[in-house]
């Protein structure tokens, strides 16, 4: 070794050492005849073929030994379930076979009535009223067999018997022609209303009894059911919840005897 004009040591052929230049791992620079040569940084590898991706989990998820709760169990039977996103179907109400019409007597009859019947109150209906609407609302309900109308009640008030024998005729012909069993539902005794408004309903009641079973349309005798005082409202005019669960009961003891085979 000994000291350049440069100021580099000559450590032998090809090695010099200078104090003021240090390395990271040494103060030796060495230096070789051999070229090195070194890779361009930032040029990347051309491809030259498509890339396959496929994922490494994927034959997890198809392994049998893998429990029901597994997470990846749940997620692939979320992603193959074909009804994932549909909204769920709404349930389809159902279309009544009984259908009850009337005035404001009817009124709580709904409480104690199954999904098959419905129940429509008309309160201030008069006979020549229901029979203006009957037709058009059973339309609505085509799946109806049974139809039973209630009405009369706002009639006897005006104590003209004779247009109302005449308007309950003009009744039963326009039902007569439905495709569905017709139940005439006959009026209550009410316990107000004096001597005279019993009379006169007694006398509706035993009319229309005659003048259904003369056309075919079947009578519904509530006149002997529902008589007690405790049975009605505070008006005396209407059934309380008592008095309209025994009304619909008498309702459906006629039903059934009127539509059970003759034995």
């Amino acid at each position: 070794a000994h000291l350049r004009s440069d100021g580099l040591i000559r450590l032998n052929q090809n090695e010099f050492y200078s104090p003021a230049v240090k390395s990271h791992s040494d103060h030796v620079i060495r230096t070789s005849s051999t070229p090195v040569h070194r890779r361009k940084e930032g040029k990347k590898p051309s491809m030259n073929g498509a890339v396959t991706l496929q994922n490494r989990f994927a034959p997890l998820s198809d392994d049998p030994a893998l429990p029901n709760d597994h997470p990846l169990e749940r997620s692939t039977r979320r992603t193959c379930n074909p009804s994932e996103g549909k909204r769920p179907e709404r349930k389809l109400k159902a279309r009544p076979e009984t259908l009850i019409v009337g005035d404001s007597t009817v009124k709580d009859v709904q409480w104690f009535c199954s999904r098959n019947t419905k129940v429509l109150c008309f309160p201030n209906d008069v006979v020549s009223d229901m029979q203006e609407r009957i037709l058009k609302t059973v339309a609505k309900y085509p799946t109806v067999q049974n139809i039973v109308l209630h009405t009369g009640s706002n009639d006897v008030s005006k104590q003209k018997s004779d247009v109302l024998k005449q308007d309950f005729t003009g009744l039963i012909r326009s039902v007569s022609s439905l495709n569905a069993a017709v139940f005439i539902s006959g009026p209550i005794p009410t316990i107000r209303g004096g001597e005279e408004r019993f009379s006169r309903l007694l006398a509706l009641n035993r009319w229309l009894s005659v003048a259904c079973g003369e056309t075919g349309i079947h009578f519904i005798n509530n006149f002997c059911q529902v008589t007690l005082p405790n049975l009605f409202k505070s008006d005396g005019l209407h059934p309380n919840h008592t008095g309209s669960h025994l009304l619909k009961l008498n309702i459906d003891l006629t039903l059934h005897s009127s539509t059970a085979p003759s034995s």
